[in-house]
């Protein structure tokens, strides 16, 4: 069934469920790599026993694998997917927005997927302990005697492309073309289809109520979880009640998933918090505004070694060291939050991305001689190695120029 196409072996087998940007990353991979291929592409994902087992939402999840891969297709019709579910034992098959689900046996299904599945099945039984622990301690406040986090995350992730890699090099399978995923120079490739209609709309989106203590377990959550308050503490928020602007609350299950996708894809652009929906927007090829919390933009002066750490998830989305691939990333700071001040960004944002878009990375900011403003861009651009005004500019009501 599969001889003619290549068949990509997703680099992440989920152990556990994810979050929405992990799972639009894992999605983005996959495209990369299928874009260099002249063959119709079955990319293959699976899913370990515990997936969604600790928060009891294995449904939800699995559902949200499935619909952006549908959406994908819709742009890509050249990649099938296959995702092996280890939690109810089947094949999920999705084809041209079609999904189609089978158990598990070797007489249901091509006898490649099958040898795929049962080389993954050996793997996740050798190391079920390790699975076990990840699904269910780490997030838990108690230490675990004998394992860390990042322990077993690198024993699961590695420890499975080796086995993968191996098993490629040493199986007969069959003549088929399997390759594994690779990552790549993180070109610039859409995902999904963005709407054709002129955008009319910008879109804010609700950040999660401020965590400290977890951003000091897991510091590269505090572009997420640092803000000094939530979102509707601001007094900034009334000036987006109007047509112009949509708004995505962080409880996103008041809003179909359908809808939500929608929003973005069709915004003139998307000021949120550092996670999914910045993937997202980039996905849709909708530019988008990351703010910075000020308890970050702190840390960030004080501590320049801390740099690379807390913005670890944008470096994933940005790979700021290809300076050949340069892409826009838009920054402003949670101090600009308020009643006076955030229209006269969003004023400069309106402006900036009708006329400019350059490539590179830009802050906005009301006043380009705040002292800390100026250190923190200092700051950032001594720990990635950039220029001061060429690859990064502050972008002001009155200039767009040098750092």
């Amino acid at each position: 069934m599969f001889k003619n196409h290549l068949i990509l072996i997703s680099e992440y087998l989920m152990f556990t469920h994810a979050g929405l940007g992990d799972d639009l990353n894992t999605l983005y991979q996959t495209v990369e790599n299928a874009q260099r291929s002249e063959k119709p592409v079955v990319s293959v994902m699976c899913i370990s026993p515990l997936f969604g087992a600790a928060g009891g939402k294995y449904d939800f999840f699995l559902e949200r694998l499935i619909f952006i891969r549908k959406e994908c297709q819709i742009l890509h019709k050249n990649i099938t997917f296959v995702i092996i579910d280890m939690v109810s034992t089947q094949f999920i098959h999705i084809k041209s927005g079609d999904v189609t689900k089978m158990p598990i046996n070797e007489t249901s299904i091509d006898p490649i997927l099958f040898k795929i599945y049962a080389m993954l099945h050996s793997y996740i039984d050798q190391n079920k302990y390790l699975i076990f622990f990840k699904e269910f301690y780490s997030e838990s406040p108690i230490k675990h005697m004998m394992y860390d986090i990042d322990t077993v995350n690198h024993e699961l992730h590695y420890g499975y492309i080796e086995l993968v890699t191996e098993h490629i090099k040493k199986e007969n399978f069959l003549s088929y073309d399997i390759q594994m995923e690779t990552r790549l120079d993180n070109d610039i490739v859409l995902v999904f289809q963005r709407t054709t209609k002129i955008p009319e709309k910008r879109t804010i989106v609700e950040w999660p109520e401020p965590n400290y203590n977890q951003c000091k377990e897991w510091e590269d959550l505090t572009l997420k979880l640092s803000f000094r308050k939530s979102m509707p503490d601001y007094d900034f928020l009334p000036t987006t009640s109007n047509e112009s602007w949509n708004f995505i609350p962080y409880n996103r299950y008041v809003l179909t998933r359908d809808r939500v996708f929608d929003i973005i894809g069709s915004s003139k652009y998307v000021i949120a918090a550092e996670g999914g929906m910045c993937h997202l927007a980039r996905m849709y090829g909708t530019p988008y505004v990351m703010i910075i919390p000020r308890t970050a933009e702190v840390t960030c002066i004080k501590q320049i070694n801390k740099i690379p750490r807390l913005f670890e998830h944008w470096i994933q989305r940005y790979d700021p060291q290809n300076l050949r691939n340069q892409k826009l990333s838009c920054f402003m700071f949670e101090k600009d939050l308020t009643k006076k001040k955030f229209p006269q960004i969003i004023k400069l944002a309106d402006i900036f991305f009708e006329t400019i878009q350059p490539n590179g990375i830009v802050f906005f900011t009301n006043d380009s001689t705040d002292i800390y403003t100026r250190l923190f861009v200092k700051n950032f651009c001594r720990a990635f190695n950039y220029k001061n005004g060429k690859d990064v500019q502050i972008c002001t009501p009155t200039i767009l120029g040098n750092v």
